[in-house]
């Protein structure tokens, strides 16, 4: 948060993005294109999520947020419990236009005398993939630490109701409870894949992350 407010006060830029190492903009048409459209009067615009299910290659599947009925028909035996169906988080991040006066750049929100700036825009076809638990080794390696401080935490220092169901799970005799769990919210099976299409909860693409990278870095294996 400090870096973020630090960076946007001193930015030459005309907007600032804050997204995670995990996060990947989705977008139809070049980003500056569309951001160069938006009404001049807008602060800030919105990137809703969309979860990245299990699946290292190209192409990426990625799950948008269901309503409480529909979660139950997608993920019988633990969505209900699950808001969205998403084991991260479904809080917009932002992008917020430099420049004003008395405003701070947080994670989910642009602030400005303490409360969040109302108005966000949107950006047509534009949506925020999230690889918060791609594998289950991933999610695994992580809960830990996202129970004792990051997103199974509450503000005020509580585990919020994601993380009692994983503690729970944890607790469980069965040693697979766990993995029973991600493998229902995340592998991306020709079932699940059909009730997310059916119900325009999916969004599939083409991410070719090793030729973004070699683009700035150069051959990796060079």
């Amino acid at each position: 948060m400090f870096n973020a407010a630090r960076t946007y006060r001193m930015s030459q830029l005309d907007w600032l993005i804050h997204i995670d190492v995990d996060e990947f903009i989705l977008s139809p048409r070049p980003l500056a294109d569309l951001l160069a459209a938006v009404e001049p009067n807008a602060s800030h615009i919105e990137l809703q999520p969309v979860e990245m299910m299990e699946g290292s290659t190209d192409p990426h599947h990625f799950k948008r947020p269901a309503s409480k009925t529909i979660r139950r028909t997608i993920y019988p035996l633990f969505g209900e419990h699950i808001p969205g169906g998403f084991i991260g988080t479904r809080s917009p991040k932002i992008a917020a236009r430099t420049g004003l006066p008395n405003v701070r750049l947080g994670i989910h929100a642009l602030h400005h005398a303490g409360q969040p700036v109302p108005g966000a825009a949107l950006l047509p076809g534009v949506e925020l993939g999230h690889a918060h638990a791609p594998d289950f080794k991933t999610f695994e390696r992580h809960l830990a630490y996202r129970l004792s401080k990051g997103s199974y935490h509450d503000r005020n220092g509580e585990t919020n109701l994601r993380g009692h169901l994983f503690r729970a799970l944890m607790d469980d005799p069965e040693p697979d409870a766990l993995r029973a769990f991600h493998t229902e919210l995340c592998v991306p099976t020709k079932e699940r894949i059909a009730l997310l299409k059916e119900h325009d909860l999916l969004r599939v693409e083409t991410l070719n992350l090793d030729a973004k990278v070699e683009r700035f870095f150069g051959n990796l294996e060079g």
